[in-house]
């Protein structure tokens, strides 16, 4: 990158996507993930700690294959656009919850 960003996590990938980190648009072969979505995802882990380890833990599980199944779709899709990863993220985050209730 030219010029910093701010706390992004970058992964290889095997499309090439436009990406707009800078002022113009470049073309390159990665998938970035915001700290974002490590952040919000993490505090609602650790704020489930409140009602339980299980409960935390399930958040945690169901959050890590929330964003293995962005990842893959991200992957497989044609056109390389981008996604937000937050709303994947607190979809499970409440199934999570609702689940650990009833376990």
């Amino acid at each position: 990158m030219s010029r910093p960003t701010a706390l992004i996590s970058v992964f290889p990938s095997t499309k090439v996507r436009k990406v707009s980190f800078t002022s113009r648009k470049k073309k390159m072969k990665i998938i970035a993930l915001g700290a974002g979505d490590y952040f919000m995802t993490s505090s609602f882990c650790v704020s489930l700690l409140s009602l339980g380890i299980k409960h935390a833990l399930l958040s945690l599980v169901f959050n890590t294959f929330a964003i293995f199944f962005l990842f893959s779709r991200l992957i497989r899709k044609d056109v390389a656009r981008p996604l937000p990863a937050l709303p994947f993220l607190l979809f499970s985050s409440l199934c999570a919850l609702l689940v650990s209730f009833y376990l």
